[in-house]
């Protein structure tokens, strides 16, 4: 039986809200208490089923370089989820050294089936605006001393 992008995208989906929950326990009652009130006000749906305005839509994660990005775009290539957008924090209101892109499905069909999207942020080392030499290097060196995914998931996306 073959899984499809979509259905792989909503067990990814249900894992990290699962993961999240445990670390964050107030999230579990934020979805539940959101899920309520949308079950009261189902009259008032103008954007679709119960289910599609409670699905859980987003969620989002920071790396470090550009290699764990690149890793990133890997592992969500499987799930169908490809960059859309960018964003450079630095230049915003107030700044940040971080710039980002959603990681989402480009497909009509698949964007109905699962929309879920996972906003991706990566640290601006290389701006001098915010990193000393010192603190760029401590920092360079300490993305580059870990690793994110195990090697075999990696290849397991390439598949």
């Amino acid at each position: 039986m073959i899984t499809e992008t979509w259905q792989l995208r909503a067990q990814f989906a249900a894992g990290l809200s699962q993961m999240y929950g445990a670390e964050v326990p107030a999230y579990h009652t934020l979805v539940e208490v959101s899920a309520r009130v949308n079950e009261a006000h189902t009259t008032d749906l103008k954007l679709g089923s119960l289910e599609r305005v409670t699905a859980e839509r987003h969620g989002a994660i920071r790396v470090g370089n550009a290699f764990e990005l690149a890793q990133v775009a890997d592992l969500f290539s499987a799930f169908g989820m490809y960059p859309v957008g960018y964003y450079d924090l630095r230049e915003a209101a107030s700044p940040v050294p971080v710039v980002s892109t959603a990681f989402r499905p480009i497909d009509q069909d698949e964007l109905a089936r699962n929309p879920f999207r996972v906003f991706t942020s990566m640290l601006a080392t290389a701006d001098e605006r915010f990193f000393s030499a010192d603190l760029r290097a401590r920092v360079s060196r300490f993305i580059q001393n870990r690793r994110l995914f195990d090697p075999s998931l990696i290849a397991r996306a390439h598949q």
